[in-house]
């Protein structure tokens, strides 16, 4: 089963926009993070775990909260890019405070992986994450 045009431009965007799901940008990402038990597969439970790891990354300043204040810098030089990253963190925040915490990421939805589980098993194969790698790629 192939990702739709419209399905693909959803995966691109959120990779691209989220460091949490920079998979392309850095050969593999949270996908090859999440694989904690190398076997190739990646479960949900997995994603969501490697996902959680990631919350002290995406807390730049440190005060336990992913906000606008985490992304200052790049708001600076790639307002666009910013602008993007907080759109999709938006979802996150259950009560909508400005605020995401570690526990309003964890419930979050898994949007990138939900997408990229094009066979809707509920894991993510590597043929799957090389067909999210090459549309990434392809869009750079």
């Amino acid at each position: 089963m192939k990702i739709g045009s419209a399905a693909m431009f959803t995966v691109v965007t959120l990779w691209l926009t989220t460091p949490i799901l920079a998979y392309a940008q850095a050969g593999g990402g949270l996908f090859d993070t999440a694989d904690t038990n190398g076997d190739a597969v990646v479960t949900r439970a997995e994603f969501i775990a490697a996902r959680d790891a990631s919350f002290n990354r995406i807390d730049r300043n440190g005060d336990g909260s992913i906000s606008d204040a985490d992304f200052t810098r790049i708001a600076r030089f790639k307002p666009d890019v910013a602008k993007s990253l907080q759109d999709s963190l938006k979802g996150a925040d259950a009560n909508g405070d400005g605020r995401i915490t570690r526990e309003e990421l964890h419930a979050a939805p898994a949007r990138a992986f939900d997408l990229a589980d094009e066979d809707k098993n509920g894991s993510v194969s590597q043929a799957e994450r090389a067909t999210v790698k090459s549309a990434v790629e392809a869009r750079r």
